[in-house]
């Protein structure tokens, strides 16, 4: 990635001498803007948007429909990654058309892909999975194995958030399988997708060995985001093993290695450090981090860091001995697969939270579970939200 960076610095040194000849550089400036721009997207995302934002007006002014849909492609990622979600799907629907137009057919499956990627995080599990199977299909017309892995990827990650753990785990194993029969060593990412499935299904011995290797291979590759998911899948397995000091620290270092990126996703972590934190005794420290979670979440619309919460607020109801608003929000969070189904969220909250329904009458816990279902999750994380506030 440095010596990416140098080069297009060195590229760029080279169109400023030129333009200063009076040189019309226009095109070729727009092209090392949308290089820069995809160059540090996954690492700067501020300079990743200043300068995919400097070259969509060039390509724009050029007449280079190709160069504007590419671009608006960057910058719609970097808006997801912001969690900017109306920003992106904007970029991404502008750029769609502009594929469809120009009958690009592999631009037009990697926006559909992007699309479903902003469903998923507003909780669209079902249209998103839809947007990433459309998008394979394209892909695999095109026998383009490469980005028929990249879409793979990511209907696993969107199927784990469907709560389809044991497709989700198939799906990242049929990358695997690619990489394999290409010839290729495996991938961080592939590894950390994977391990994710596997934590929800309890596989909790084997997730230690994928990210431990995926931390290794990231580490290797200086890739800070598959390292702070790595580091995360080691600090929820050691939670759930109880092993409370290595989860913390394994999930602190994952909040360390996710916030050079800016990511909206680092609320993952923070999520589950405050269950840990539960879990030690310090209750007021647990919520302050959880009520940041919330906020990110109900801020950017974004569902994943709500859905984590759900649990943890629920067993924060029963620790303040109000067992019927704990079952109601216990509802709630069992209408999501992501919890209902997975082995680690009943290891780290939800048999607990069983016990608190078992210690109630029937009657009560069914009524408080029926209200639940009824509940808007989006209205419940702000109301939670200024009651944490008002504490």
């Amino acid at each position: 990635m440095a010596s990416k960076e140098a080069l297009l610095d060195k590229s760029q040194g080279i169109l400023d001498r030129l333009a200063s000849g009076g040189h019309d550089i226009r095109a070729e400036q727009a092209f090392v803007f949308l290089s820069k721009a995809d160059a540090v997207l996954d690492s700067k995302l501020d300079d990743a948007i200043y300068f995919a934002s400097l070259g969509l007006p060039l390509f724009r002014e050029l007449g280079s429909s190709w160069g504007e849909a590419r671009t608006l492609q960057t910058l719609g990622r970097g808006h997801v990654f912001r969690g900017e979600y109306e920003a992106a799907d904007k970029h991404f629907h502008q750029s769609l058309e502009i594929m469809r137009l120009l009958d690009d057919k592999l631009g037009t499956a990697k926006t559909i892909q992007y699309l479903g990627i902003v469903a998923r995080q507003q909780g669209a599990f079902s249209e998103a999975e839809g947007l990433h199977r459309q998008s394979l299909e394209i892909m695999r017309q095109l026998q383009s194995r490469f980005h028929e892995k990249v879409c793979l990827t990511a209907l696993s990650y969107t199927l784990s958030w469907s709560g389809k753990f044991v497709a989700a785990r198939e799906t990242a194993r049929q990358v695997m399988k690619l990489d394999q029969d290409l010839g290729q060593h495996p991938d961080s990412r592939r590894l950390n997708v994977e391990a994710l499935a596997a934590s929800h299904l309890g596989y909790y011995s084997e997730v230690r060995i994928m990210a431990t290797e995926a931390l290794e291979l990231a580490r290797k590759e200086d890739l800070s985001g598959q390292i702070g998911w790595a580091l995360m899948s080691l600090g929820v397995i050691a939670f759930a093993e109880r092993d409370l000091v290595k989860a913390r620290h394994y999930l602190q270092e994952s909040i360390k290695a996710l916030s050079q990126l800016q990511n909206i996703l680092l609320a993952l972590p923070l999520a589950a450090v405050s269950y840990v934190i539960r879990a030690q005794g310090d209750v007021s420290s647990a919520r302050k981090r959880m009520a940041s979670v919330l906020r990110a979440g109900t801020d950017h619309h974004a569902i994943s860091p709500i859905i984590y919460c759900l649990p943890l607020v629920a067993l924060f109801a029963a620790d303040d001995g109000d067992h019927r608003r704990a079952i109601e929000l216990y509802g709630l969070a069992q209408q999501y697969g992501y919890i209902s189904n997975s082995c680690w969220f009943a290891d780290v909250a939800c048999n607990e939270l069983d016990e608190v329904r078992a210690s109630i009458p029937k009657d009560v816990a069914a009524a408080a579970e029926a209200r639940g279902r009824e509940m808007d999750v989006w209205e419940t994380a702000e109301a939670l939200l200024r009651e944490l506030d008002g504490r």
